[in-house]
């Protein structure tokens, strides 16, 4: 005796490559934005990283530059020394009075503390340059210890500029003779990113110009697809003559 067939129907070969088709699109569609996610990830991680290595560079600077000069006693002789585009020498007498402090950020407590007069500035940190190296690093160098310190590292470019009391600038680089004029700094900066960083939906180029103040190109369209920012801060010295 036969059984008998129920009115069933298989899907048909058409049937089954359009539902492939269809499954093969939307996994495509979920890698793709996987991937952008990624990228978006990558990019904005690498992004903070640069600012922040920026912000660290620019906060160095700014602390110790602000107290070029220091001289409590008024004999120790401390200033700018050295006043070029990319890098400046100045001198410091933390120990001059005998017992002295100094609060770099403002927070109330003492980031250093010196005793003992000496009115000079032979003393460790008393003596400084920051520079930039041909590796795009940002240098500072202890003169009295005899040491160099990598602040941080990628940069495109270090450039000052200088003002006088009036906030007329003073040509770089300044004449020894002009070295008292300096009543205040401008830092500019140019950092990239470690690492060249993809675009979202179509490759990344920079053709961006990064421009100074002072109408000075310092970067211009560098054509590759590496990230960058540009930070600016002037500085008055608290002890300029």
């Amino acid at each position: 005796m036969q059984t008998p067939v129920n009115n069933q129907k298989a899907f048909s070969l058409i049937e089954l490559m359009v539902a492939m088709a269809m499954a093969g699109i939307v996994a495509a569609a979920m890698f793709a934005f996987q991937q952008s996610q990624v990228k978006t990830y990558v990019t904005q991680e690498t992004v903070v990283e640069m600012h922040q290595n920026a912000r660290a560079a620019m906060h160095f600077m700014v602390n110790e530059i602000r107290m070029a000069g220091c001289d409590p006693t008024g004999n120790a002789d401390t200033g700018i020394t050295s006043a070029d585009d990319n890098s400046i020498t100045f001198t410091m007498d933390f120990a001059g009075d005998g017992s002295y402090q100094i609060d770099f950020d403002g927070d109330g407590t003492a980031d250093y503390q010196f005793s003992g007069a000496d009115e000079n500035a032979g003393n460790t940190g008393e003596n400084i340059t920051y520079s930039i190296d041909n590796n795009g690093n940002i240098v500072r160098t202890d003169n009295n210890a005899g040491g160099q310190q990598v602040v941080a590292r990628n940069f495109d470019a270090l450039q000052f500029n200088y003002y006088d009391e009036d906030g007329n600038a003073i040509s770089t680089s300044v004449a020894p003779n002009r070295l008292d004029d300096i009543h205040s700094v401008l830092i500019s900066l140019v950092a990239r990113s470690g690492e060249s960083v993809p675009g979202f939906m179509y490759p990344y180029t920079n053709n961006q110009t990064y421009t100074t103040q002072e109408s000075e190109v310092l970067v211009s369209s560098p054509g590759d697809s590496f990230r960058r920012v540009m930070l600016e801060t002037r500085v008055r010295v608290r002890n300029a003559g």
